[in-house]
């Protein structure tokens, strides 16, 4: 009776967590319009739901995901790194573990637990980009520019630039971000964040001829990205444009941005339409 106690109340606190992982990354891309923690919130929620189907079934220790998970989620990232030496392997995934549930400083232990001399190409370029994600959550945004720009010498990766942009963007310097921006849309021009964020900052640099045509791209390409709809409808509102900002805007709303959040970007902006 204990133990099914135990259980249920296990679930329900899984459950809850799992509501707020969901929300807080809704929350990140519809209202900050930042979708770097999107990754993280996936794996954490494949972590959680792996964590109750452990406790459901009684198997496995404290309900933790098998390493393999993390392996695979990462897989674009990761690839075959370490895959060859299972002790090394198993402080490499230890590392992503770690980073997936919050603990970039541990993530960052591990990855100092690994062996240069042994490390491949492959190697090399999935323990830069780690360490780079680790100081970018740990806000120490040159470290991680620093070692995205590492990261890119050795392999071009959208993600690697992307995140990269968003440092830079963090710091201020929009024309870097703009640039770092540009080349992940050159690696992979079929992604749809980059665009969005270029369009982004180009209004906050009062340029709304050149962030239209990045914001429609980032909607043609993710028809369900509410953040470049509201981005086409302040550009269109600034250029004095009714009925194409009237659409955008519904659409945006339809996708989950906050229409008085527009308002009061267009109210602030003293725009012709508001």
């Amino acid at each position: 009776m204990k133990n099914k106690t135990v259980k249920i109340i296990s679930l329900i606190m899984i459950v809850v967590l799992a509501l707020a992982v969901a929300g807080f990354a809704v929350y990140e891309v519809v209202v900050k319009q930042d979708t770097s923690s999107i990754p993280r919130a996936a794996i954490l929620l494949v972590s959680l739901i792996f964590s109750a189907v452990r406790i459901v079934m009684g198997r496995g220790r404290h309900g933790v995901a098998p390493l393999s998970v993390y392996r695979k989620h990462y897989e674009d990232i990761v690839g075959t790194a370490f895959a060859g030496d299972t002790k090394q392997e198993r402080t490499f995934l230890r590392a992503l573990e770690a980073y997936a549930t919050n603990k970039p400083a541990e993530c960052l232990k591990h990855l100092d637990g690994l062996t240069p001399s042994y490390q491949s190409y492959h190697d090399r370029f999935a323990v830069a980009f780690f360490r780079a994600l680790c100081y970018d959550d740990m806000k120490m945004y040159p470290q991680a520019i620093e070692l995205y720009e590492q990261a890119l010498q050795m392999r071009e990766h959208a993600s690697a630039a992307s995140n990269m942009g968003l440092c830079h963007q963090r710091l201020g310097d929009y024309e870097a971000a703009i640039a770092a921006y540009e080349k992940a849309i050159a690696i992979d021009p079929q992604l749809a964040h980059p665009y969005n964020n270029v369009a982004h900052l180009y209004i906050r640099m009062d340029d709304y001829e050149k962030a239209l045509p990045f914001a429609q791209k980032a909607a043609e390409l993710d028809n369900k990205l509410g953040a470049a709809y509201s981005a086409m409808a302040i550009c269109y509102a600034m250029r004095g444009e009714r009925e194409p900002y009237e659409k955008a805007r519904r659409q945006a709303v339809l996708c989950g941005s906050s229409e008085s959040d527009i308002r009061y970007v267009l109210q602030k902006m003293n725009a012709p339409i508001q």
